[in-house]
């Protein structure tokens, strides 16, 4: 099944469908995700009732909805995608799948009347399906990392992806810009925004109160690091922030002052919001924040302990950013000990993305001074998820020629699903390393399967 960019579809469906909930709309190549549970963490802790739509869905296509931080349920879900089906007959509309998800969100979240939504983009943001929701609607957007990624649909170029992202942007509604990799980014979003008639807003600052990868810090074979201690300020607060943040990773961090830069939007140019979002809101909402699959740990205690990381790095950027914290998590070992990971490794198909590009980052971690860093690899498949038939896994063989070609030496066994895989890792012999950490990565399909195996048994 091909994609399809654009919204007369959702226009000639959205009079039947109407929607009038307050929204906050983000896109965004890596980050988005974070971003929203961030936002939906900080308005449940101010006391709003609160609708999220990511995507993709993590176990079940449903749970991609969510009302006050949990899935809607399965019999809202059916309702309200009746009710897309039925204008989707009564208008001739062909919507995609992906557009029959979308407005059936927007259908739950009117339904519940809640306060304020979180919407994240599907796919660049011009021309995506959450881009049908009205100006009106619409109080402050959020552009994340850009980076090359679905060029097919996007343009080949960081700007032209830039200016597809930045779509999104609506008159006289703030535009706040993330930290971004690229110079070249926030001239293309200064057009798009002038061109729009849209302020931009800048990220709040978030600095470190301590490095959680210093020298002094060492983490056992089996506990997850604490979370980073981290200050921020905001121009709409008098008083710096003392925040516990749970998420791992100095992009979480950047993604961190993209959401607080929102949420200072949100304050600054719609006072009511100002009375109800404080100090003590934001940091309870931050030190609560949850986001499965994007550098989350698990312990596995059966048949033998084992620490997994779970993380969604599906394309080169992302790929770097986790094997730059795999690099700072070896480094807090005590000298003289041996690191063993063991990477289950699943890819989706793309033409844009080679294997190999994705792979290196995460197959390139050193070894610091005095400790060694024995590498085990176990490519592997993922299930097709709900409703997205075009969704392909590279075939593990692919994968393993990948991991060869980086590094004939490393150790490798190729599975075909997740459990089998993690059955592999079970079965490696973990007496001569001191510590061992097991990473399921390279699709968030793979790490989808990983959590519907968690939930099963």
């Amino acid at each position: 099944m091909s994609i399809t960019l654009g919204l007369e579809r959702l226009f000639a469906v959205a009079p039947r469908l109407p929607y009038t909930r307050p929204t906050l709309h983000i896109t965004g190549t890596n980050g988005k995700g974070s971003v929203s549970a961030l936002l939906s963490s900080i308005l449940l802790a101010s006391g709003y009732r609160v609708g999220r739509f990511n995507s993709p869905h993590l176990v079940k296509i449903h749970d991609s909805i969510t009302l006050d931080g949990g899935p809607v349920s399965v019999e809202e879900y059916e309702r309200c995608t009746r009710m897309v089906e039925e204008a989707k007959k009564e208008t001739g509309a062909g919507l995609s799948n992906f557009e029959i998800l979308t407005m059936t969100a927007l259908c739950v979240f009117e339904s519940a009347k809640v306060d304020i939504v979180i919407l994240e983009v599907g796919l660049g943001g011009r021309l995506d399906a959450t881009n049908a929701v009205t100006d009106e609607c619409i109080l402050v957007s959020g552009l994340t990392t850009v980076d090359l990624d679905h060029q097919a649909f996007l343009g080949d170029t960081i700007e032209k992806i830039a200016r597809e992202k930045a779509g999104i942007a609506r008159r006289g509604k703030p535009l706040v810009l993330g930290e971004q990799l690229y110079d070249a980014v926030e001239p293309v979003v200064r057009d798009v925004l002038q061109d729009v008639g849209s302020p931009l807003s800048r990220p709040a600052f978030v600095g470190k109160q301590s490095s959680l990868f210093s020298p002094e810090t060492r983490i056992g074979p089996f506990r997850p690091p604490p979370p980073q201690l981290l200050l921020a300020a905001l121009p709409s607060l008098q008083e710096r922030l003392s925040l516990e943040f749970p998420l791992q990773g100095d992009h979480q961090v950047a993604n961190l002052a993209t959401a607080l830069g929102m949420i200072d939007a949100l304050r600054s140019y719609y006072p009511p919001y100002a009375a109800r979002i404080t100090a003590e809101t934001i940091t309870l909402g931050v030190s609560k924040v949850s986001w499965p699959g994007r550098l989350s740990f698990h312990t596995i205690t059966h048949p033998r302990p084992l620490l997994v990381l779970a993380d969604g790095a599906h394309n080169a950027g992302s790929a770097v950013t986790l094997g730059k914290y795999l690099s700072q998590y070896v480094s807090t070992s005590t000298p003289g000990t041996t690191v063993s990971l063991i990477l289950i490794l699943g890819l989706s198909h793309s033409p844009t993305k080679a294997p190999l590009e994705t792979l290196l980052p995460l197959l390139s971690v050193p070894s610091p001074p005095g400790i060694a860093v024995r590498l085990s690899v176990a490519p592997s498949s993922f299930s097709i998820p709900d409703a997205m038939p075009w969704v392909k896994p590279v075939p593990p063989t692919t994968i393993e020629s990948a991991v060869k070609e980086i590094d004939p030496s490393i150790k490798i066994q190729v599975t075909l699903t997740i459990s089998e895989a993690l059955d592999w890792a079970r079965k490696q012999p973990n007496g001569q390393a001191d510590r061992e950490l097991v990473i399921v990565a390279g699709s968030l399909y793979l790490v989808s399967d990983f959590y519907r195996l968690m939930t099963t048994g």
